[in-house]
């Protein structure tokens, strides 16, 4: 079965941090937001493992029309399975992402999660639907849902 990010990293981090560190992370997953952060996931399963592609914004309460908005994106796949760093798209334009680092999941896994940063054009004011960000890991193609944003005129 697979679970949503938040609760697998609860469950990862349940069994290693001390209780008030374990409170802290429940308020975490119970925290609820009008206008929450976008980030948008989609799990694909296959027969060599799990990976999920999860892409988000930074600081998406200071974007403002016409200014760069920087993004993140996380893929979390088997250590085995690499991840083409050449392959990303937003749609079908090719997406240039700088790699951060790749860090374990934990150390009896082979579950890595991989981190990448992005820059979009700045955008004018209104509601933009961006395309599906994908990418290529383990030859397998995995794409994220398409990410909606507000960007106040």
């Amino acid at each position: 079965m697979i679970y949503g990010s938040k609760r697998l990293l609860f469950m990862i981090l349940a069994c290693t941090l001390p209780l008030n560190s374990m409170e802290f992370m429940k308020d975490y997953l119970d925290y609820s937001d009008e206008k929450p952060l976008p980030t948008i996931a989609n799990d694909f399963v296959y027969g060599d493992g799990t990976t999920e592609l999860t892409s988000q914004i930074s600081e998406y309460e200071n974007i403002t029309a016409g200014k760069p908005i920087q993004g993140s994106i996380f893929v979390t796949h088997d250590s085995n399975n690499k991840v083409d760093i050449e392959s990303f798209h937003l749609g079908d334009h090719r997406l240039y992402v700088n790699f951060v680092q790749t860090a374990p999941m934990s150390s009896t896994s082979h579950i890595v999660v991989s981190i990448y940063h992005f820059q979009l054009n700045g955008m004018s004011g209104g509601t933009h639907t961006l395309p599906p960000i994908n990418v290529k890991v383990g030859g397998k193609l995995v794409r994220a849902l398409p990410l909606t944003l507000e960007i106040p005129n």
